[in-house]
């Protein structure tokens, strides 16, 4: 039977942040970060996530944003030719549009209308401003309300804005 987690410590809007308890929520985060659907990393997989968490170089989604080489010098695992292209696609991301930005940050699904909106907007949002402004059900507008929230709470979208990330 498969292996199910604890739904009292775990949710869509756990995890954003690493933990030893958050760990495999935490790498499927990244995960979902870099595919295809989100911003889309070529050559960064399960493994190189993990080497980068257990070399304590992850404690958010984002602290990638910035680094050089010499960030990932020493992370076991992982080659000078490795490192030069996982950089080349963490530079890339700062180029993705805002929506892929949204998805990749787990906020899924969201119309093509989002696209007319920015961040600071987003925040000053209530749940109604989310069903009315992007026709949403109840459940699903409270989720992204949660999640975006989430997204402040845990430093993603300052570091975001920081780094002047499209529509952030």
């Amino acid at each position: 039977m498969p292996y199910l987690p604890d739904e009292t410590l775990f949710s869509a809007i756990s995890c954003f942040t690493y933990s030893e308890l958050c760990l495999q929520q935490f790498l499927s985060r990244l995960i979902w970060l870099g595919n295809q659907l989100g911003l889309n990393f070529k050559g960064i997989k399960q493994a190189t996530w993990f080497s980068l968490v257990k070399a304590n170089k992850l404690s958010s989604l984002v602290d990638w944003l910035d680094w050089q080489l010499d960030d990932l010098s020493n992370v076991p695992n992982i080659g000078k030719k490795q490192s030069e292209m996982i950089i080349r696609q963490f530079q890339l991301a700062k180029k993705a549009s805002f929506s892929q930005w949204l998805n990749a940050l787990g906020m899924t699904g969201l119309p093509e209308s989002i696209k007319s909106y920015c961040w600071q907007e987003l925040m000053r949002w209530d749940i109604k401003d989310w069903q009315n402004k992007l026709s949403l059900s109840t459940k699903r507008a409270t989720l992204y309300y949660q999640l975006a929230h989430e997204i402040m709470r845990t430093g993603i979208a300052n570091t975001l804005i920081k780094i002047k990330i499209d529509g952030f």
